[in-house]
């Protein structure tokens, strides 16, 4: 069994385009298709469904999950590592202390590396 690259919006659009087809009696291109009759069967903006055309008939997102190649943090993981092990897990505080020494990113970086490494706070 295939497994199906989409969600349920391609479902529900493919489904109609199919009746669309089969009440016309000829295939129908992405060029062709009626946006506002599309939008009438199937209950989606035509704003939606015009970025859906644009994207060559796919609701699929891209770059979902990217992360970067060159985290900000890297030359700075260790002072952070210090800071957790010595009890200071203030955001505010740690941002301070890293500018200091030469960090340029913002405060919600470190409070996803603050949170993803609270096994360095003492108990």
């Amino acid at each position: 069994m295939e497994k199906l690259l989409c969600n349920g919006l391609d479902t529900i659009v493919s489904q109609a385009l199919k009746e669309m087809e089969e009440e016309s009696g000829q295939a129908i291109s992405l060029d062709e298709v009626n946006l506002a009759e599309l939008s009438r069967r199937t209950h989606i903006s035509r704003s939606k469904l015009r970025t859906w055309k644009n994207k060559g008939g796919s609701f699929v997102k891209e770059n979902k999950g990217y992360t970067s190649r060159n985290p900000v943090l890297r030359g700075y993981t260790s002072i952070l590592d210090n800071l957790l092990r010595n009890g200071v897990y203030n955001s505010a505080v740690c941002l301070k202390r890293l500018q200091a020494a030469g960090y340029t990113g913002g405060i919600s970086t470190i409070k996803r590396y603050l949170n993803s490494h609270k096994d360095l706070i003492p108990a």
